[in-house]
């Protein structure tokens, strides 16, 4: 799976100003990111739906990594915001539509108390 489908999902959200105070991250998160107090954006390719010669279908996990716990609330309103974003028509060059897989996930804690969420969007593409 290349990069590709990360990176478009992750500017369409972009565009649309959602991940404003995040820095994306594609495939995984790095070590440092969990010992400073920034907002991270991961974007892994995590399946595949139904792909034939017309269109492929690509499942993408967000996971919205809060930079405190105190944060948990803005970290949550921020994933709200991607759900209704792709629950919209919206859509970016190279992408024919997002689909939402069931709702966000979270929040989750990790060792550090920093807070986080999970949402899981289809990514319809044509190119690939």
């Amino acid at each position: 799976m290349s990069t590709e489908v990360l990176e478009r999902t992750a500017l369409y959200l972009d565009n649309l100003g959602l991940l404003s105070g995040y820095s994306p991250r594609y495939h995984r998160w790095h070590d440092d990111d969990l010992n400073q107090n920034t907002p991270v954006a991961v974007f892994r390719h995590t399946g595949d739906g139904n792909s034939d010669t017309f269109k492929q279908e690509y499942d993408v996990t967000i996971t919205l990594l809060a930079a405190s716990i105190s944060n948990t609330v803005a970290v949550g309103d921020a994933a709200t915001a991607i759900v209704k974003a792709f629950r919209g028509t919206g859509t970016v060059a190279g992408v024919i539509k997002f689909e939402m897989l069931g709702n966000q996930q979270g929040p989750f804690y990790l060792e550090n108390d920093r807070p986080l969420y999970q949402i899981n969007v289809r990514v319809f593409t044509e190119d690939q």
